[in-house]
């Protein structure tokens, strides 16, 4: 049945003709959106031995099998191998010299390459990852969204098995960094904000952000739970610590002692669709 095909709907004794679509949109529960969020801070990283890495490990508490990463990125820097996030053993989130983004996972040995070009210098992107690796249908244990949307355009995609352990956010002595790893590594010439780890969720970006009076994707104050091992970096910093601002007291820090402060610009998230 189409759309605009007629329905005889009889309420209180009174018959009424409404089309299909009406009443899908009657029936349909409305979901409220999150307000936009002013974002006065972001982290620059400015390439070869500028990351930052998290001041001690996680704890053992970790969930392995559903979280959700959340970060604004702009890209100040293309067409060259760039670290974004990276843990050991080698799970990763990379851009390539192409300007292709992948996300690996060897605890689970998925890996999803979309079908996007992320060469634009000027536009900030909203890279959501969610995770749950106890769902029973195999492409819902992974799931990837730019500016609001899923992705599901993907020129290589491998999906984490059932029940299967992330080795993202080591809670070893094994290190997560964001923007790079050790000085043998290409790092990331990017601004990142609102970086977000929810540890035991897999959230949807309207948990994340919105949509505003002009119909781009911005950010939204994140009002959930971050769980017990979850982490927000927000810009706010003491010395060179990055401070978490969850509360769990996860902070993480400048690899460099001298000449490097991430925090050199005001940065407002305004992606475009």
């Amino acid at each position: 049945m189409a759309d605009t095909d007629l329905l005889a709907v009889s309420r209180d004794g009174v018959q009424y003709k409404i089309t299909r679509g009406e009443l899908d949109a009657y029936l349909k529960p409305s979901v409220p959106s999150l307000p936009p969020m002013d974002v006065p801070k972001g982290l620059y990283f400015g390439g070869q031995n500028k990351w930052i890495e998290q001041n001690s490990p996680l704890p053992s508490g970790v969930n392995k099998k559903t979280f959700t990463m959340s970060l604004w990125f702009r890209r100040n820097g293309l067409s060259a191998d760039m670290i974004m996030y990276v843990t050991e053993p080698s799970s990763q989130v990379t851009f390539n010299t192409s300007n292709v983004l992948t996300w690996y996972d060897a605890g689970t040995a998925s890996r999803l390459v979309p079908n996007l070009v992320f060469d634009n210098k000027t536009e900030w992107y909203h890279f959501v990852m969610a995770m749950d690796t106890t769902q029973a249908v195999e492409k819902d244990r992974l799931k990837m969204y730019i500016n609001g949307n899923q992705i599901t355009d993907f020129t290589t995609e491998t999906y984490p098995a059932l029940n299967s352990n992330s080795s993202y956010w080591s809670s070893t002595a094994k290190r997560n960094n964001f923007g790079g790893k050790d000085s043998v590594f290409t790092h990331l010439v990017a601004y990142m904000s609102e970086i977000i780890y929810v540890d035991g969720q897999a959230l949807l970006p309207s948990d994340l952000g919105t949509t505003d009076e002009s119909g781009k994707w911005v950010p939204a104050e994140y009002t959930g739970e971050f769980g017990s091992n979850g982490f927000y970096l927000n810009g706010d910093t003491s010395s060179y610590l990055f401070l978490d601002a969850s509360g769990n007291g996860r902070s993480w820090q400048s690899m460099i002692t001298t000449g490097f402060n991430v925090v050199s610009t005001t940065v407002t998230p305004t992606s475009g669709t």
